[in-house]
């Protein structure tokens, strides 16, 4: 089934920060006890920014959104993400500026209490040893056990590396490791496993073979088989086109991958075997093309069916006349009822 999303027609809006300019507010995490959360970086006229995080909760007149600053020192915030674990821990990473023109340090912090309290904000990136950091993603796995990803490259450099650290529940985070060590990827998106199938996998962008004109890269899944220890890569495709990808683990351990190209394909495959082979969810051993038209940035979610797992795909398109009759763009929404 294929649905253009239009906003202002289905969609309900609440307004979550006003009287200031807020960037970064992208991530969006649901608690146990049922409250959603999101992670954004709030810019005051005059003052510095703060990471902070919003909560849904009970009022009169209908939810409402409290603001729970994290790190109101920071010149500059950004690129918060959120996620929640199972027992109810809210893990939140950011970037954050010392300066004007300072460099972008990537910090931690941990809640136990619902956002009331935050453990100290860890640095976990220092950009004067390894560039300046980018695109942080928090996930957290069916045992409470955080995952954070993120790019790094020093100015004025496009290769960047990639880096993981975890945490175990209410433990700090471990050192981080770099899981391509020539440098020469960009990160694309990661996503852990959302029960305790034992999988963790990220996915990026990779440019190692390609010359310096080349328009994207080829996709990479770096599956991890053991806490600690550097991910198994799969290469998935060799086109050197791929521009933003994302890779989800369900709770039967199933991979699934998605990416986009720099012409505007959407592909999908999916792998039962840890990573090991990919086909395109009916065993044929190659990728699904989904959309071979222009326009897209997939993101790949999961979604929890009561009785079955329900993947679900949502991309951009500049041509929403093919879906909808409308001449301007808009989102699809694509969802497939047996995992793929």
């Amino acid at each position: 089934m294929i649905q253009e999303i239009a906003a202002s027609r289905r969609l309900v809006t609440q307004l979550v920060a006003s009287r200031a300019r807020v960037s970064g507010a992208r991530s969006l995490a649901v608690h146990p006890s049922g409250r959603e959360l999101v992670a954004l970086t709030l810019d005051p006229r005059g003052r510095p920014s703060a990471a902070l995080v919003s909560r849904r909760g009970p009022g009169e007149h209908g939810p409402e959104w409290p603001a729970w600053p994290v790190h109101p020192d920071a010149y500059e915030s950004e690129q918060a993400t959120v996620a929640c674990g199972p027992e109810g821990d809210i893990h939140l990473a950011w970037l954050a500026r010392s300066g004007a023109k300072g460099a972008r340090w990537l910090l931690y912090t941990r809640s136990e209490d619902l956002g009331a309290s935050w453990t100290a904000p860890t640095l976990l990136h220092d950009p004067r040893r390894d560039g300046d950091a980018s695109e942080p993603q928090l996930s957290v796995d069916g045992q409470g056990r955080a995952h954070l990803v993120w790019s790094a490259a020093r100015h004025g450099e496009t290769p960047a590396r990639v880096w993981h650290a975890a945490a175990d529940p209410r433990s700090a985070m471990s050192a981080p490791l770099a899981l391509n060590s020539r440098g020469d990827a960009r990160l694309a998106r990661a996503s852990m496993n959302h029960a305790a199938a034992g999988v963790t996998a990220v996915a990026w962008i990779d440019e190692r073979y390609l010359s310096p004109r080349a328009r994207g890269g080829d996709v990479v899944v770096g599956v991890f088989d053991e806490p600690g220890a550097p991910p198994r890569e799969q290469r998935l495709t060799y086109s050197g086109d791929a521009v933003t990808a994302s890779v989800l683990v369900d709770r039967g351990g199933v991979l699934h991958a998605t990416w986009a190209t720099a012409g505007g394909q959407v592909c999908y495959a999916q792998s039962t075997q840890g990573g090991q082979t990919w086909h395109d969810g009916a065993g044929a051993g190659m990728a699904l093309e989904i959309q071979p038209t222009r326009g897209a940035t997939p993101t790949l979610g999961l979604g929890l069916h009561p009785f079955r797992e329900v993947i679900w795909l949502v991309w951009s398109v500049e041509d929403a006349e093919r879906y909808s009759g409308e001449p301007d763009g808009g989102l699809v929404f694509l969802v497939s009822p047996n995992t793929g």
